[in-house]
């Protein structure tokens, strides 16, 4: 009895013994309340805390407390255009209630490069509640940060505390004092938030005009403040799918204490809901300091419209002239342009035929041009407004993206050079030109020229005309129009100048025979104008659609060439009658040809072999890889896009050069209409191609735009550059992917 009495007493010794083994291998390996980590120069740049607070039994307030360096910091719930969150994996015997309590961020803008993100320079402390089972003793914590200043640096830490009882009065402090910097709801704070009108969508960019009131119906004098200056004052919550941007703040017109906060939403993805929302926090604060930071989830639209709209400031002026200079500056280069180049042609032949008339006439032939050309601008104008209000959006040289038009202005083209031909004549009234000459056009001439200017030009995007176009089509239908006018007018221009200087004409040499053979040759280049538009229809609308377009334009050159032979056998024919038998035949052969847009189902030649067809997502992916990115949009009816693509972007230098510096190439095709194009375009304030945008990872949002007119010095340059500026950023990509 006594052995099995010590036999009893060894082995439960023996138990002891291996509980306290166990116990204290346990201890030694258990994680410590606070870490130090993301260390770099031998220097911890961040601290991971774990506090713990009791509340009642079994319920506790958990926090991660993270400290930054000095000069550093870390990441709110939506980092913005850079950065990643905080992210927290609890263990214990329980579960979390509740998501974390974020206090409200602050602002960093990179104004260099245009980014701005939200996050802490100071201690934040992410709080959370959590209900434990009973006899639960720990709670572990593993805890992923990215702090960043110069540069970013992941951290990892493991921390683990006690579910102690006794409450720590420092501990409950700082939940406390946390506590205070979480936004609360709008309505519980007494603050009015509302929208100035029903969210809209212009284009691919959502608006919104967020009007908040920090006091809202209550009398006297407002202890809370809002904030007014040039940083932003509202904090989006980032959806999957949309995230916004917002203005600075600007005081409210007529209540006092208000302010008024311009926003436009940023798509994130492919998916699009069916209703957008807008939440996010508005930073406030109490006249003694302490934050009363509000939080809200799509406000209701405000009542008193009328009032808000004395709010809204007016445009500013210096913008409006800069765009319209642009615009004309962008107008005058047009005259230079391939494309314009027959119409320019066939006006300086006119010239030469006016230069030794009355200057009466060089003044009627340059308004008739002139009003040509506006009168084109205000049509396209008017389609574009049209289109808007209608729910479509639309870019510069849209029209040529549908096969009507281009079959319908490669018909007018052949009955301009059935005329040159001297196939049929123009007749108008000749008794004001009888000194000018026997082959002289009528103003009515220079009207029509105007016209096919305009029809020719819109496929150019020359220089400083990208800017000027891609401001109008973001504005309201009077600027638009504007916009539309100042580039008339700078196609105009040239002609303008030459009638009101007649010695610039005089100097041109007399009309004489060999106008005869000048016509003949200006009307082959209108008919090379015209198979760059049965080009242009065969990769909008197939091959078949151009041998149709082919017979119908034989059909149009034999009723102009029959009309001409009954006008040489002394039949008066008005210019009207050839106008409306000439339309008659294209719109019936129009109608009668299938002109649908379908894909010409060959494959093109692209200037750069390794580039892949655009995409939104795929470019987010290069990206968030950590790879640069470059995209060029083009478009096979842009000429200055075929420039560019054969002198620069297909030089061998390019490509090696791409190879090098690991980017990723994007060919964005808009030949045929394509929304997901326009909407890109957009994003980068540009209404037309060609345009060239050069990514870094770590500014996705940012993209440098190059000029339309490209250079193989101003490319590599670029190149290299963005490819330096994304090394940074691609170690938060690798972090990330970590």
């Amino acid at each position: 009895m006594i052995r099995r009495m010590n036999l009893r007493n060894r082995l439960l010794a023996s138990a002891l013994l291996a509980a306290s083994v166990w116990t204290i291998a346990t201890a030694a390996t258990a994680a410590p309340r606070e870490v130090e980590g993301a260390i770099v120069d031998d220097e911890p740049r961040l601290l991971a805390r774990l506090l713990v607070d009791p509340l009642a039994e079994n319920a506790w307030r958990v926090g991660i407390e993270l400290v930054p360096d000095e000069g550093w910091h870390v990441y709110w719930r939506n980092p913005g255009d850079t950065g990643l969150p905080p992210e927290i994996t609890w263990t214990f015997a329980g579960e979390i209630e509740g998501a974390i309590a974020w206090p409200t961020p602050e602002a960093f803008v990179e104004e260099d490069i245009d980014l701005i993100s939200y996050g802490y320079e100071r201690p934040v402390l992410l709080a959370t509640l959590a209900r434990t089972e009973a006899g639960a003793r720990t709670i572990h914590a593993r805890v992923d940060a990215l702090v960043c200043a110069h540069i970013c640096l992941p951290g990892s830490f493991e921390v683990e505390a006690p579910f102690d009882p006794a409450p720590d009065p420092a501990v409950r402090q700082r939940f406390d004092e946390e506590a205070m910097e979480v936004p609360r709801e709008a309505a519980a704070g007494g603050v009015a938030v509302s929208l100035a009108a029903p969210i809209e969508q212009d284009g691919d960019t959502p608006r919104a005009t967020l009007v908040v009131d920090p006091c809202g119906d209550a009398t006297g004098a407002c202890p809370v403040k809002s904030p007014v200056g040039d940083d932003p004052a509202f904090y989006p919550y980032a959806t999957p799918e949309l995230t916004w941007v917002a203005s600075a703040p600007r005081p409210h017109a007529t209540r006092a204490g208000a302010i008024v906060i311009d926003l436009e939403g940023l798509w994130l993805g492919k998916a699009r809901p069916a209703e957008m929302t807008l939440s996010g926090v508005v930073p406030l604060r109490h006249a003694n300091g302490d934050s009363r930071s509000i939080r809200f989830a799509t406000p209701p639209v405000v009542a008193d419209a009328a009032a808000f709209e004395e709010a809204a400031p007016a445009a500013a002026p210096v913008s409006w002239i800069v765009a319209a200079f642009y615009a004309w500056i962008g107008g005058l280069i047009l005259n230079l342009m391939p494309c314009v180049l027959p119409v320019l042609a066939i006006k300086l032949a006119s010239l030469a035929s006016l230069a030794h008339s009355h200057r009466s006439e060089h003044l009627r032939h340059a308004a008739a041009y002139t009003a040509g050309i506006t009168a084109s601008m205000l049509a396209l104008a008017g389609v574009v407004v049209g289109l808007r209000a209608a729910g479509s959006a639309v870019g510069w040289g849209f029209q040529l993206q549908e096969p009507v038009f281009l079959v319908a202005i490669a018909a007018l083209l052949v009955a301009f050079a059935m005329n040159l031909f001297g196939a049929f004549e123009i007749v108008v009234d000749t008794g004001g030109l009888s000194t000018v000459g026997s082959h002289a056009a009528g103003a009515r001439r220079s009207f029509f020229d105007g016209l096919l200017a305009v029809a020719l030009a819109t496929p150019c995007s020359a220089p400083f005309l990208g800017t000027a176009v891609g401001f109008a089509f973001a504005s309201p239908a009077p600027v638009i129009v504007s916009i539309f006018i100042a580039i008339g007018l700078g196609l105009a221009t040239p002609f303008l100048l030459a009638a009101v200087f007649p010695g610039w004409a005089k100097r041109m040499p007399r009309s004489g025979a060999w106008m005869g053979d000048l016509r003949v040759v200006l009307g082959f280049a209108l008919l090379l104008t015209v198979v760059w538009l049965l080009w242009i229809l065969g990769r909008v609308a197939g091959s078949e659609a151009i041998v149709g377009s082919l017979v119908l334009l034989i059909v149009v050159a034999a009723v102009a060439w029959w009309l001409g032979v009954l006008q040489k056998r002394g039949r008066a024919i008005p210019a009207a009658v050839f106008a409306v038998a000439l339309a008659g035949v294209a719109a019936l052969g129009v109608v009668a040809l299938d002109l649908a847009p379908r894909d010409p189902g060959e494959e093109k030649s692209v200037a750069i072999p390794s580039a892949l067809p655009f995409e939104a997502a795929a470019v987010r992916t290069s990206l968030d890889a950590g790879r640069p990115v470059f995209v060029y949009f083009t478009a096979d009816w842009c000429i200055t896009c075929k420039v560019n693509e054969r002198g620069v972007l297909a030089d061998a230098r390019v490509g090696e050069e791409l190879a090098r510096l690991g980017y990723d190439v994007y060919r964005a095709d808009w030949t045929r209409r394509d929304d997901t194009i326009r909407g890109a375009l957009a994003k980068l304030g540009k209404a037309g191609v060609p345009v060239y945008a050069v990514y870094a990872p770590g500014a996705p949002d940012a993209p440098r735009v190059l000029p339309e007119l490209l250079t193989l010095d101003t490319l590599l340059e670029a190149l290299r550059e963005v490819a330096g500026e994304g090394s940074e950023a691609a170690s938060i990509a690798a972090a990330r992917t970590d």
